[in-house]
């Protein structure tokens, strides 16, 4: 019924995943450096992700987004030849890292 687990597949998604969800959690981080109130923190995460979500939608950034890791995530685990996007995860570790230093 269900085949076998390929472990370095699945190992490789929930890398991608993370550096995916890392992206999130430092503009979260950011907006509770910034904000006074847990309100206003809140707003500046919720409008830095509506803004890296956009971005993901125009066609020069799109594949450097972090929406491209979920692309390969998928990819993986369909099991598909698969062209690694390492664009998006430089871009990505990048982007949390330019996040956590401001």
């Amino acid at each position: 019924m269900f085949d076998t687990v390929n472990l370095v597949a699945f190992l490789a998604i929930n890398l991608l995943l993370l550096a995916w969800i890392l992206v999130f959690a430092a503009i979260t981080l950011l907006g509770s450096a910034l904000g006074r109130t847990t309100v206003a923190a809140g707003g500046v995460a919720f409008l830095g992700s509506v803004l890296v979500f956009l971005l993901g939608s125009i066609p020069q950034f799109g594949a450097l987004a972090p929406g491209g890791l979920i692309t390969w995530a998928n990819q993986l685990a369909v099991g598909e030849s698969v062209a690694p996007n390492t664009g998006a995860l430089a871009m990505s570790l990048v982007f949390v890292l330019i996040l956590l230093i401001t």
